[in-house]
C-alpha cells in the first residue's frame, strides 16, 4: 500500500504510560514528514510529467530522425542515379564527338587527297601544254624558216641572175603554183601583171 501525506498526518500512535512520547512533538514531526513527503510527491509528479513529455519529444525526434534518414537515403539514391545518368550522357556525348571528329578528319583527308590529285592532274596538264607549246613554237619556227627560204628564192628568182625579165616572171609563176604555202603568190601574180 502506498503511503500518502494524509496517511502520515492522520497516523495515531498508542500512548504508553511509562516512557511515552510527547504527542505534540510526534504530531509536529508527522506534519513535517507529511509536508516533505507531499513536496516529494509533487516533485515526483512533475518529474513524471517531464519524463512523459521528454518521452514524447524523444519519440518525435526518433520519428523525425527516421524521416530524415529515409529522406537522406532517398536523396542519396536519387543523386547516385543522377550521377550515373550524367556519366552515361557524358560518355555518350564524348563518343558522339569522337565519331563526328573522326568523320570530319576523314572528310578533310579525302578533300586533301582530292586536292592533291587535282594538283597532280593540273601539273600534268601544264607539262602537256608546255610540250604542245614547244612543239607549236618549233613548228612555227620551221614554218618561218621555210617561208624565209621561199621568200629568198622568190627574190632570187625575181631579182637574181636571169636572162630576161619574162624568163624571171615565168619561173616565179611556176614556183608559186607549185608551192601552195607561198605567200609570194600575189607578188608573183603582181609580177605577171607588170
Amino acid at each position: 500500500m502506498e503511503l500518502t501525506p494524509l496517511d502520515i498526518r492522520n497516523q495515531k500512535f498508542s500512548a504508553k504510560k511509562l516512557g511515552g512520547l510527547d504527542s505534540d512533538e510526534v504530531q509536529a514531526f508527522l506534519n513535517q514528514v507529511a509536508a516533505s513527503f507531499e513536496e516529494l510527491l509533487v516533485e515526483r509528479a512533475d518529474l513524471l510529467r517531464t519524463i512523459n513529455n521528454d518521452k514524447k519529444t524523444v519519440e518525435d525526434y526518433r520519428r523525425l530522425e527516421k524521416s530524415l534518414t529515409d529522406a537522406v537515403y532517398t536523396m542519396q539514391r536519387a543523386l547516385d542515379e543522377i550521377k550515373a545518368k550524367a556519366y552515361q550522357e557524358a560518355d555518350l556525348i564524348v563518343a558522339e564527338a569522337k565519331m563526328r571528329a573522326e568523320k570530319e578528319v576523314d572528310a578533310i583527308r579525302n578533300q586533301a587527297n582530292d586536292l592533291h590529285l587535282e594538283i597532280d592532274r593540273l601539273k600534268q596538264m601544264r607539262v602537256g601544254y608546255f610540250v604542245k607549246l614547244r612543239n607549236l613554237m618549233r613548228t612555227q619556227e620551221e614554218l618561218l624558216d621555210s617561208m624565209e627560204n621561199e621568200q629568198q628564192r622568190a627574190l632570187f628568182l625575181c631579182f637574181g641572175h636571169c636572162r630576161g625579165f619574162n624568163f624571171l616572171r615565168s619561173k616565179i609563176a611556176v614556183f608559186c603554183r607549185n608551192n601552195r604555202n607561198c605567200k609570194n603568190r600575189r607578188k608573183s601574180q603582181h609580177c605577171k601583171k607588170s
